[in-house]
């Protein structure tokens, strides 16, 4: 009776792969697993493509160490938004207006839309509509809005010229265009 290797290393094989699977679980695996930042936390690496597709580097407008006069630092706002979420729509024009009165202080305003790709020109669209002249980022995939410990929009994060998360806002509020000034206002001064 003659033996054969190849049971033996179909089984190696196997387990070869189903290890590589299992690693690259690992690597791969969901933002949310990682523990969502708290205020006085540094924030998350964070990069998004705005609409024209250009890579925004959001540790290159806020990061701790002292500043490079190349790149001066900011506090970054990031309304998380969609496109078919009705409070947003309803809180962007007071993000717009307090984006348009920092505009020259120091602070970057984004409004982010966690749409899918495939909505993109629907997107660009709302941006038109509602005349979003600040930075339109998308994250598709909730890559930041996962990172940042986001459980839907409308959603605000504000970090601070050192790149720390200063204030964290979920979910409509009454006031707020007064929460949103009080953020803001709170990472200038750190």
């Amino acid at each position: 009776m003659r033996k054969t290797r190849r049971g033996g290393i179909g089984i190696v094989a196997a387990l070869v792969a189903l290890g590589l699977g299992v690693a690259m679980a690992d690597t791969n695996a969901p933002a949310t697993s990682r523990p969502a930042p708290k205020p006085g936390d540094p924030a998350p690496p964070l990069v998004l493509r705005d609409l024209p597709g250009e890579f925004v580097i959001i540790s290159d407008l806020c990061y701790p160490g002292a500043e490079d006069p190349k790149k001066p630092r900011s506090a970054v706002v990031l309304n998380f938004a969609a496109i078919d979420c009705v409070p947003c729509k309803r809180e962007l024009p007071l993000f717009l207006k307090t984006a348009r009165e920092y505009k020259d202080k120091g602070v970057k305003f984004y409004v982010v839309m966690t749409d899918p790709l495939s909505k993109l020109e629907a997107v660009k669209a709302f941006a038109k509509e509602h005349q979003i002249d600040c930075g339109v980022l998308l994250d598709p995939y909730k890559v930041a809005h996962d990172r940042l410990g986001i459980s839907g929009t409308p959603a605000l994060a504000v970090l601070t010229p050192d790149g720390t998360l200063s204030v964290m806002i979920q979910g409509a509020r009454e006031d707020y265009e007064k929460e949103l000034r009080q953020a803001v206002e709170k990472a200038v001064k750190k």
